[in-house]
């Protein structure tokens, strides 16, 4: 593999190295522990992110394994947020899937073109990863509350967050069209989980069999393997996520540094 020339627009390569510096070590003093359930595709979707940006960041070009890499994050990033309860559902899911999408399309357009800017607007959406967690921190030792916990268990702070970081990444991209390309994508993949979702009550409470047989072949049952689906029966207006289905945030050793300073009140 060849070196290849790093491309800067305007992000720092301090400010990205700081905070995933920080989150390696928020996750040693952890223990490794997660708020994320196990999910079979989860080591999967670590490995091929790390590997992504090892391989992005040492310099080599867009080779057939940054492509292959690039398609397991994105393919099992769309499996994981598939049921993801936390956040706004409607709009935070929408939110990764818009993103793994163009991403597997302009990673296939870098293999092609060998171009560097090509390359390195295909990686820069990874770090909303890392910009959505600080916006997490922020917010959540920001107030209401000098309660840490209450804070940043709000369905808007997560909410806020991922498209907060989704918009910071996007940003850097040298392309003005790709802030564009990402809200409609974010936008068609919402639509998609809506009629999917719709169709699916049609189906189980409406049509006949012989219907039924008929939608199997309609495209809503992909839409659904791809994108997950949700009801207008479900109840997504609450503030707080119900902790059955999201553990509660705030809990782990290294989250009493955001206790100790939500409640200083400043």
């Amino acid at each position: 593999m060849q070196a290849a020339t790093r491309i800067h627009t305007n992000e720092s390569d301090t400010l990205l190295f700081g905070l995933y510096a920080i989150l390696f070590i928020y996750h040693a003093f952890n223990r490794a522990k997660s708020y994320r359930g196990h999910h079979k595709y989860l080591p999967w979707h670590v490995l091929a992110g790390t590997t992504e940006l090892t391989l992005y960041f040492c310099n080599f070009n867009c080779t057939i394994l940054a492509v292959i890499t690039c398609y397991i994050h994105s393919l099992t990033s769309l499996s994981l947020v598939k049921r993801l309860p936390n956040g706004y559902p409607p709009h935070t899911r929408p939110i990764y899937q818009g993103g793994a999408i163009l991403r597997m399309g302009q990673i296939l357009q870098a293999y092609t073109t060998q171009n560097p800017i090509d390359y390195y607007d295909a990686i820069v959406p990874l770090h909303s990863f890392i910009y959505a967690r600080a916006i997490i921190g922020l917010l959540g030792t920001m107030g209401p509350s000098q309660s840490f916990a209450k804070n940043v268990n709000s369905r808007f702070v997560y909410a806020e967050a991922i498209f907060g970081g989704a918009l910071i990444a996007v940003g850097h991209c040298t392309k003005p069209s790709a802030m564009v390309a990402f809200l409609l994508s974010i936008h068609a993949a919402g639509k998609v989980s809506t009629y999917a979702g719709r169709r699916a009550w049609e189906v189980k409470y409406v049509y006949s069999f012989i219907s039924f047989l008929l939608c199997r072949f309609c495209g809503a049952f992909l839409s659904l393997f791809l994108f997950g689906r949700y009801s207008v029966y479900e109840t997504l207006l609450m503030t707080v996520a119900p902790p059955d289905e999201v553990p509660p945030i705030g809990t782990l050793p290294m989250d009493k540094l955001g206790h100790h300073y939500a409640r200083l009140g400043l």
